[in-house]
């Protein structure tokens, strides 16, 4: 189970998220068995930026060019590829490894399919606090049980506080730069647009300071229950 944020798509961009209406257990395995493009057997959904879709584990799913997003998954290294578009592992030299018979087994064949599938895969944020100048804008992305995403966005000179005890959090920074503080209000460090990080259970309480005058964006997964 994952999820996907559109940070820029170019003009056209799309993602590849589902069966269509139809499409069937042996047409499917048959076309991966031939080694023909799956694609056209999916839902092509036309992205922009800050689209948000949530993907359940067994839904077909595949990023289409000129996207830029980012991804939050369960805590999981299991991944069944159907299909790769011939694509190279720059470590090996070889294509990736394609796991046909397993790919189809692990596909939900009876979930919805087509617009109703889209429909409920897309995601519209949770406002927590919409910031003030003080606390920086939170928003809820997902809230289920293999993991929890939130969007923090910040205007410049505020604070976002919260508390890693009960398990991991891995923010990526997405624009501007923040400060790490540690519960005593002490600097741990610094990052910037483009880089990621973790806060390990033993930090605990922590908060993200931006610096007066530079707009930030954090993504931050979750592994523990939230607190609420």
């Amino acid at each position: 189970t994952e999820m996907w944020v559109i940070l820029a798509a170019e003009k056209g961009a799309g993602l590849y998220l589902g069966l269509k209406p139809g499409v069937t257990k042996e047409q499917l395995h048959s076309t991966l068995i031939q080694g023909l493009d799956p694609t056209e057997l999916l839902n092509f959904v036309p992205v922009e930026m800050g689209d948000v879709f949530f993907i359940p584990a067994g839904t077909w799913h595949g990023i289409g060019a000129g996207i830029l997003m980012a991804e939050q998954q369960e805590t999981s290294e299991s991944t069944a590829r159907g299909y790769d578009w011939g694509r190279i592992n720059p470590e090996t030299g070889k294509p990736r490894e394609i796991h046909i018979e397993w790919s189809v087994a692990a596909t939900h064949f009876d979930a919805p399919r087509g617009a109703e599938l889209i429909a409920a895969l897309r995601r519209t944020p949770q406002i927590v606090h919409p910031g003030n100048g003080t606390t920086a804008r939170h928003e809820i992305l997902a809230d289920e049980s293999e993991f929890s995403y939130d969007r923090v966005a910040f205007s410049g000179g505020d604070v976002f506080a919260s508390d890693a005890t009960q398990g991991l959090h891995g923010i990526t920074v997405t624009k501007g730069a923040l400060t790490i503080l540690n519960a005593q209000g002490e600097n741990e460090g610094s990052v910037i647009t483009g880089q990621s990080f973790i806060v390990a259970p033993g930090m605990g309480a922590y908060s993200l300071a931006a610096k007066s005058g530079t707009p930030s964006e954090v993504y931050i997964g979750r592994s523990d229950p939230r607190c609420r």
